[in-house]
């Protein structure tokens, strides 16, 4: 009995400092530069969908978890989210950049260089941020909402219905905030 319990003890010992030691890892991936730019890549693509409710919804990748809080939401389109976001833009290209050419494999190389690419495009296009118009007879919120509706909002449920007008109702602040 006396035996049972040690191993029982150690066992829960192993399973805490195991999952602090990811804890600390995840942590450190989070908020740092991480160890690994794949890490340094999916951490960045989590970001971004977590700032989009509407990108959840068009890609489904949390449907499939019970997770649809997301599907009553629409993306904040104030000027203080695209300031936000051109900011993360460049924190991501500076840790991109901060990866050596010499400490990557061909591969990742690669990679880095079309995430260079991208992110480069888009902090240099931030200064031709508001040199076109957001609403016009060809594009626009007024045209992208319907259309995100009728094509990314899955109706599967009760539940899914209840989130499309919630998404519906808050299409008035969506407009205002491109307005």
């Amino acid at each position: 009995m006396k035996l049972l319990k040690k191993i029982l003890k150690f066992g829960g010992i192993m399973r805490a400092l195991v999952g602090l030691a990811a804890g600390l890892f995840l942590a450190h991936t989070w908020y740092f530069k991480p160890v690994n730019i794949n890490l340094f890549f999916g951490r960045t693509m989590v970001q971004l969908l977590l700032d989009s409710p509407e990108m959840l919804s068009s890609l489904h990748v949390l449907e499939p978890f019970g997770i649809t809080g997301h599907n009553a939401r629409l993306d904040d389109q104030s000027l203080a989210a695209g300031d936000a976001f051109f900011v993360k833009m460049k924190a991501a290209e500076n840790v991109s950049q901060s990866y050596r050419n010499e400490d990557l494999s061909p591969r990742d190389l690669m990679s880095r260089q079309i995430a260079d690419f991208l992110l480069g495009n888009l902090v240099a296009g931030e200064r031709f941020r508001f040199h076109t118009f957001p609403l016009n007879q060809m594009s626009g919120i007024q045209s992208e909402f319907p259309s995100f509706m009728e094509s990314d909002h899955q109706l599967d449920s009760v539940g899914d219905a209840e989130d499309y007008v919630s998404r519906l109702n808050a299409v008035g602040v969506q407009f205002d905030q491109v307005i």
